[in-house]
């Protein structure tokens, strides 16, 4: 009985209704094809709106966004701040070896070097506190 859900009986509710829309269009009733196809839409929204987490109807269209939609950008903007930081510790910890051997960069481009990579990190909304722990490391 783990198939006999709520969502497979609205799933399987919504395609008799677009079974009996087909059978409405084919037998020239369009009124009735509408609302068959209309409860067909209705049904299959309700059958999956537990991963619906914003739903929208203006006179313009339809707007949804479902969890794991959401949850997938939250995971990657976090992965995208990791990597952030990682790449200007890296260049930073580059910059301040490369005048080891030979005359490496100016105190100006440094300090250009340094800036850029602050507003990098601003603008993936990494923590204050944190830009500083990269930029003030090397």
């Amino acid at each position: 009985m783990k198939y006999f859900t709520i969502t497979n009986f609205l799933i399987l509710a919504s395609l008799i209704s677009l079974g009996f829309s087909f059978w409405f269009g084919k037998s020239k009733l369009n009124g009735a094809m509408v609302v068959a196809f209309i409860a067909f839409l209705a049904l299959l929204f309700f059958a999956h709106i537990d991963k619906i987490s914003y739903f929208k109807a203006s006179k313009g269209g339809f707007e949804a966004q479902t969890r794991e939609v959401i949850t997938k950008a939250e995971n990657t903007i976090k992965e995208l701040q990791l990597l952030s930081k990682v790449v200007s510790s890296t260049t930073l910890s580059l910059v301040s070896r490369a005048g080891r051997a030979s005359g490496g960069y100016s105190d100006e481009e440094i300090i250009e070097i340094k800036k850029s990579l602050e507003e990098i990190l601003r603008k993936v909304n990494i923590p204050e506190e944190e830009i500083k722990k990269v930029i003030n490391t090397h």
